[in-house]
């Protein structure tokens, strides 16, 4: 199997446990057979962003560097167009049978989606609690717990220190009164969301800490426990009679590691009775310094304990030098490499009762714990150990055996072969229907643009009509209607040919309007969840670029249809999911559960206001309808009636006035009032634009207001 690791740094670089982690796995995966690459972030200010370089020959696999800073992230780090066009290339490059991502901060969660998207199968492993907190640990900046992410908590995290007290103070109050101040935060959930619930293959280090992230909201993952390749043990010398307690830390020193606790706990007990030592490097953290300062200070004269940074290679003569080995963390650890390893070392763990450490440790039978943060235990452990060298060793010979590493790497396997299943069957059997009214180039267009997509749609081009005909796209095929039956009619007609055919989704197509890659894929799998009757994409205008339409809002009395985020920068919406009230039917996918249970589109209707209805009726029936923000369709906009038509006016007043009326109606005198409130708007309108001379356009409108007072359906006369 060809394979494709991401992660967001590499050991050489920052040498955390996940990093670790990957390098381990890539070259075990490659010692199996696999051919391995590994594309891993690095922050090297002297390198152009999203460069690529390498590939680099490793254990047996090739890896690639990719530069990121993060200047060009939007939504707390969502969503960075470099980094995701560069891991397009690569992906585009390698062919990889399938991307297995790690930590991917920085690289963010849109460049994966976008890789999934276009046909890759996607296995994500969750090393922290990064999909739900900006600092990935969970823990605010005073190290206390945070219950899971809201726009106050993250904005006061996000504070510099001056500032946090007053943002913790008046956050609450000023997102409330200022709703846009929530975008970022909203739209790095619903990013976070569309990408767990996008994995073909969602994996967690432990049992623990599956369950964590679906208390938190999240898809339950899979559990694959962590392991690594047996380490080799160093000579331990035996601890002489009467020598103190040989104490240290072995990891990343940063606060909510917790090493400050350590240092307190162990600072008043004599040298002679302790002997501390401090492995590790002291990065920033989250921009903030000075942690090892602080530490060397609290140490006083025993500041020798600070041991500084080593390489994976020295990890045994580290551990080799300890009788305990204390995991001091404040956050809740997900699967820490250190105390397996403290393990087969013969090293015993006195660990924080928080998180997976409260699990992988049994207290009194091969390690101890005490509450997390709390110093003073800690110290009467480590001295009650210190005075009882035979429960010291009773602990240590009853070290559990170590997870094989093999044994990870085969269940992985099994992982990737599931998610290579699951990402064939997951999108269905998609049908797509495009509708044509002599635009033959159009629908070409369009059709060939659905048939580019991996899901290998059946595309339907509906005639509506008599109407001149061009060549299609190999693949696609034609259904011919006697008379021009309007949208509805038209797209009823193709959604029973592909319904026959065994279709269980369908895109409804505009011929003007054509995907932009890996959209059908979105769309098909948004309609695949639970309780989703309808997806649509953010339709983005094809003279600009720019949004003209992120799904439909309505207005409670005069029913008066809204395109959300109409005229912005596609840039400004993220890859996130998101229920709405409409979705425009320029494209619109379509669950076959959800139309039997609701009818066919309503075809008295003709021209517009067929989306809006069926917006309704779907949310009637207890279905739900999603915007994708990682699909996008572009639009060319208005190739049926023209946009200069009087008789687009016509339609858009009286189907306005019949939807409204006959989806929300009111008792007779709010009827009346809502009927003049209607005329006046679409006055308003015939007024305001500028297709239509004002003129017709006034005149188109009010034959359209009255026609929907008399109940009119259909094409219109003279039309």
């Amino acid at each position: 199997m060809r394979l494709l690791l991401v992660h967001s740094g590499w050991p050489d670089e920052t040498p955390g446990g996940a990093e670790l982690h990957v390098a381990e796995l890539a070259a075990g995966l490659a010692r199996r057979g696999h051919e391995v690459a590994v594309v891993a972030g690095e922050h090297d200010p002297a390198q152009a962003d999203g460069r690529c370089r390498g590939p680099e020959s490793r254990d047996g696999f090739h890896l690639w560097r990719l530069a990121l800073s993060g200047r060009h992230a939007r939504d707390l780090g969502t969503a960075d167009p470099v980094a995701a066009h560069a891991l397009r290339q690569l992906v585009d490059r390698l062919g990889p049978d399938l991307v297995h991502a790690h930590h991917v901060h920085r690289i963010g969660p849109a460049a994966l989606l976008a890789v999934h998207d276009r046909g890759t199968p996607l296995a994500l492993t969750v090393h922290d609690h990064w999909p739900s907190c900006l600092l990935g640990q969970l823990v605010d900046r005073d190290l206390r717990p945070c219950p899971g992410p809201s726009p106050a908590r993250c904005a006061a995290c996000l504070a510099g220190p001056r500032l946090r007290p007053a943002v913790r103070t008046f956050a609450p109050l000023a997102l409330k009164l200022v709703p846009p101040l929530r975008r970022p935060f909203d739209a790095r959930q619903q990013a976070m969301s569309a990408l767990l619930r996008a994995a073909d293959a969602l994996v967690a280090p432990s049992h623990y800490f599956a369950r964590r992230l679906a208390a938190l909201g999240w898809p339950e993952p899979r559990v694959v426990p962590l392991a690594r390749p047996a380490l080799a043990p160093a000579p331990r010398p035996p601890r002489a009679a009467g020598a103190p307690l040989r104490v240290g830390f072995v990891g990343t020193l940063i606060p909510s590691k917790g090493a400050h606790v350590l240092v307190e706990a162990v600072r008043v007990l004599p040298p002679e009775v302790v002997a501390l030592e401090l492995h590790g490097p002291a990065p920033a953290f989250h921009g903030e310094t000075g942690y090892a300062d602080r530490l060397r200070e609290r140490l006083g004269p025993r500041a020798y304990a600070l041991r500084g940074a080593f390489g994976p290679q020295e990890l045994a003569s580290r551990l080799a030098e300890l009788d305990v080995l204390v995991v001091p963390s404040l956050w809740e650890e997900n699967a820490p490499r250190v105390l397996a390893e403290a393990f087969a070392a013969g090293v015993v763990p006195v660990v924080s009762g928080r998180g997976r450490l409260a699990e992988a440790v049994r207290d009194g039978v091969d390690g101890l714990q005490f509450p997390a943060g709390d110093a003073l235990a800690l110290r009467g452990i480590l001295a009650a150990l210190a005075a009882d060298p035979d429960r010291l060793a009773r602990l240590a010979a009853a070290a559990p055996p170590a997870a094989p590493f093999e044994g990870m790497l085969k269940s992985l396997e099994e992982v990737y072969d599931d998610a290579r299943v699951r990402h064939r069957s997951r999108v269905g059997r998609v049908g797509v229907v495009v509708l044509d009214r002599g635009a033959p180039e159009l629908s070409a267009r369009a059709a060939a643009s659905a048939l580019a997509s991996d899901v290998a749609p059946r595309v339907l081009v509906v005639h509506n009509g008599p109407v001149a005909e061009g060549p299609l796209p190999e693949g696609s095929e034609r259904l011919r209607l006697n008379h021009n039956g309007g949208y509805a009619a038209g797209m009823n007609a193709g959604i029973a040919v592909l319904r026959a055919a065994g279709c269980d989704r369908a895109l409804l197509l505009n011929n003007d309007a054509w995907p932009e890659p890996g959209a059908l894929r979105a769309l098909a799998e948004a309609v695949g969840e639970p309780g989703v009757g309808a997806a649509g994409p953010v339709v983005l205008r094809s003279r600009d670029g720019r949004v003209e339409s992120a799904g439909i809002e309505l207005g409670p009395a005069l029913l008066r249809p809204r395109l959300r985020a109409h005229g912005a920068a596609s840039a400004a919406l993220g890859p996130g999911s998101e229920a709405v009230e409409a979705l425009s039917g320029v494209a619109i996918m379509l669950s076959m559960t959800a139309l039997e249970a609701t009818g066919p589109l309503r075809e008295d209707y003709f021209h517009g206001f067929e989306d809006v209805d069926l917006g309704c009726r779907l949310r009637s029936a207890g279905f739900a309808l999603h915007l994708v923000g990682r699909g996008r369709v572009r639009h060319l906009g208005s190739a049926s009636l023209g946009a200069g038509s009087p008789l687009r006016l016509y339609y858009a007043a009286r189907n306005h006035v019949r939807a409204a009326e006959g989806l929300r109606p009111l008792p007779w005198p709010l009827a009346r009032v809502r009927r003049i409130a209607l005329l006046a708007l679409a006055v308003t309108h015939a007024l305001g634009q500028h297709e239509v001379p004002r003129g017709r356009g006034l005149k188109a409108v009010l034959r359209g207001v009255r026609a929907g007072w008399r109940g009119a359906t259909g094409e219109a006369c003279g039309s």
